[in-house]
């Protein structure tokens, strides 16, 4: 693949950029930490794409973008004396947008399709939260976001989900030493939607997903089956057509997990017990809608 510098989308309306780098350690350690984008506007947009541009992809595990128009941010940040401030899980507090986009390794920017938007809101600030992965040297990061807005008539909006481990049947989400475990959630659909696309993420250990929509009529559609898990290789999975999740659907979530020494990816060695947790070391399930 080609990966061309600056902007893969076009010239955009709204860069908002880190103020200055900020250097990961290298000290083979996860870290979260939250940058606080002011975007200086005086009216919302609405937004047909959202493009984020790492600054250092070779540290960068994943990043989350939220909006906010509350000032909590700005408080925390003034309580941490360097460049931002560290935060594991979220924001620190509740934003007004807290899923409002996001980067996985492998992520390429797409527009919205037409008529469809997000928004931005006047006077917001972009929360930018870097999850930088173990690095055995330091390395500095300043990455950047690229908002292309929409036109007005382009009034259905955006609205995103996730299933993760409070939705599991099955649980609680824990996988002990030298065993294959598989996890079976559900989502039950309160409203009609139109489906835009997926995005299922896991660490190490996953393996294997299996994602379909039961309809109240007894239809099922499948939504995505991935047979090899790979961390390195994650994307946001765009349908060509809508998909109608009608009131009263359910969304079946499978997805197992290996935790054996024939996983040669495990990154645990000796084998220990495996939950949910931050590092790239612990796991997650979670399965973006």
């Amino acid at each position: 693949p080609l990966y061309p510098k600056g902007s893969q989308l076009g010239k955009p309306d709204l860069t908002v950029s880190m103020a200055e780098s900020f250097t990961h350690a290298g000290n083979n350690k996860d870290e979260y930490r939250v940058f606080v984008l002011p975007t200086h506007l005086t009216e919302g947009h609405n937004v047909k794409a959202i493009e984020i541009i790492p600054g250092n992809p070779k540290i960068a595990h994943h990043i989350i973008l939220g909006l906010d128009t509350t000032r909590m941010a700005d408080k925390l940040d003034a309580k941490d004396e360097a460049y931002g401030y560290e935060q594991y899980s979220g924001f620190g507090f509740y934003p007004i947008y807290d899923n409002w986009s996001g980067w996985v390794p492998g992520n390429k920017a797409r527009f919205f399709p037409q008529g469809i938007s997000n928004y931005i809101l006047p006077n917001s600030k972009v929360l930018l939260q870097m999850h930088y992965g173990p690095s055995p040297v330091a390395a500095k990061d300043s990455t950047t976001v690229n908002i292309f807005y929409n036109d007005k008539s382009a009034n259905r909006f955006i609205k995103g989900w996730v299933i993760s481990p409070n939705d599991i049947k099955d649980g609680p989400f824990f996988i002990p030493a030298n065993t294959k475990r598989t996890f079976h959630a559900q989502f039950k659909v309160t409203s009609d939607y139109s489906l835009i696309s997926v995005t299922p993420h896991a660490h190490w250990l996953g393996k294997q997903w299996e994602v379909y929509a039961v309809h109240p009529n007894g239809d099922t559609t499948h939504l995505i089956r991935v047979n090899d898990w790979d961390f390195n290789w994650q994307n946001f999975f765009s349908f060509k057509k809508f998909i109608k999740l009608e009131k009263g659907t359910i969304i079946y979530c499978n997805a197992m997990y290996d935790n054996t020494e024939k996983n040669y990816r495990n990154p645990n060695r000796p084998l220990k017990n495996v939950a949910w947790g931050e590092s790239s070391k612990d796991e997650m399930f979670l399965f973006y809608f």
